[in-house]
């Protein structure tokens, strides 16, 4: 499920860069935009979770949780722009 989220983040991400014609810089704050909500779904799926995770307000876990998805969402420019320039040469 965690893959799937991510490609269909991913995929939105190309799509809105193509589709809105979005700057470099721009590329940066879309994709801010698209995983910053991630962060908070640590709170209900830490709650729904059927096997043990840590605490609902534990701040270790947090801390990873947020720090993980940040860095996934600020690999979405230089991935997108390493791949479209590899499918321009």
């Amino acid at each position: 499920m965690h893959l799937l989220v991510s490609c269909g983040i991913g995929l939105v991400f190309v799509f809105l860069m193509e589709k809105l014609n979005v700057s470099s810089r721009g590329a940066w704050i879309l994709s801010l935009l698209l995983t910053f909500p991630t962060v908070f779904l640590y709170f209900p799926l830490s709650y729904l979770a059927v096997q043990d995770v840590p605490g609902l307000f534990d701040g270790t876990a947090i801390t990873f949780w947020t720090v993980g998805h940040l860095l996934y969402g600020l690999s979405l420019p230089p991935l997108y722009q390493f791949f479209t320039k590899a499918n321009h040469k």
